[in-house]
């Protein structure tokens, strides 16, 4: 039995009564993401989704990988034949012939509801168990443990409370929620403020850190990481001004007023062109050449609440 079968056959033999019995066992012993391993692809080791980018397709030889990845193998070959060229087998198969891989996804649909119920939701957070499934699913672990340290609707509204709750803390997942779109910023560095609390602090994280903007519902199929650009602003805490108290990336701001005490869920964001990954069903600008994508809904937003959460934290 090969592993790309494996999954379907799994579910058909046993029921998901006895795979949902074997998971919450395992997630009461201590294993944190259920008895059954879910997948991955075979090129970028991704686990598979049930659907979009990382939903498994077939190749002739048998052998499966996500979407993504089968269109990066896709290659024009002499006499303008295109096909993937298997990664695991180097078999080809021409482009008329990759098909989507039903049964598997079928499996993996089921596979990830199992391991869904197993996840332990972090108490106090504004996501659901699917949005925070989700989450850790980017994060590249669904076994870590992260902490809610901050909510403007529990903890306030301003930049102060924002700073007070979060601290120095690091790895941190920024996420802001508008009607039916979640999303958001993970930061590795944390929030690091000026010497100069009049001023501001803008630090390039190319080398010392990792930033990236993600959604996790009303834009794509699945929770879904964008690519931004490695750098951060912090205001002081007396800094007035221009701009916005917290910038994330490439053109994501918190508090965009510009004074430390206006609503930190005051928001202003956009996505390149080049930065939207396939599969983007969202509100796009109108001016295309501009930007491709408003995530919020809208340039500027008052988010509906804004959530921080320490990755790692207990």
């Amino acid at each position: 039995m090969t592993a790309d079968l494996s999954a379907g056959f799994i579910i058909r033999r046993m029921g998901l009564g006895c795979l949902i019995a074997m998971a919450a066992s395992s997630s009461a012993g201590g294993g944190g993401g259920g008895g059954v391993s879910v997948p991955k692809c075979s090129v970028c080791k991704d686990e598979y989704q049930s659907d979009g980018d990382k939903a498994p397709h077939v190749l002739r030889c048998g052998h499966s990988c996500c979407a993504a990845c089968v269109r990066g193998l896709i290659r024009t070959h002499p006499h303008g034949r295109r096909a993937a060229k298997c990664a695991i087998c180097r078999a080809a198969t021409a482009e008329i012939d990759v098909r989507p891989n039903h049964g598997m996804r079928e499996a993996m649909a089921a596979l990830l509801a199992i391991h869904m119920q197993t996840v332990d939701v972090p108490q106090g957070t504004s996501l659901t168990r699917q949005e925070y499934y989700g989450l850790l699913g980017l994060l590249g672990d669904h076994t870590m443990k992260l902490q809610s340290v901050y909510r403007a609707s529990r903890d306030g509204t301003t930049y102060a409370d924002l700073l007070r709750c979060v601290g120095d803390k690091q790895r941190l997942a920024f996420v802001i929620r508008k009607d039916n779109y979640v999303f958001g910023a993970f930061i590795s560095a944390g929030l690091k403020l000026p010497d100069d609390p009049t001023d501001w602090h803008e630090y390039d994280c190319d080398y010392d850190c990792d930033v990236w903007h993600f959604s996790l519902a009303g834009h794509f199929p699945q929770p879904t990481k964008i690519e931004s650009g490695q750098y951060v602003w912090v205001a002081g805490r007396e800094k007035s001004g221009l701009g916005g108290n917290v910038g994330i990336g490439d053109n994501m701001w918190l508090g965009v007023s510009g004074r430390p005490a206006a609503d930190i869920r005051s928001c202003f964001q956009y996505t390149y062109s080049h930065q939207v990954p396939a599969g983007y069903v969202g509100v796009r600008c109108t001016d295309p050449a501009q930007c491709s994508a408003l995530l919020g809904g809208s340039y500027q937003f008052c988010a509906d609440e804004i959530e921080v959460l320490h990755v790692g934290g207990t």
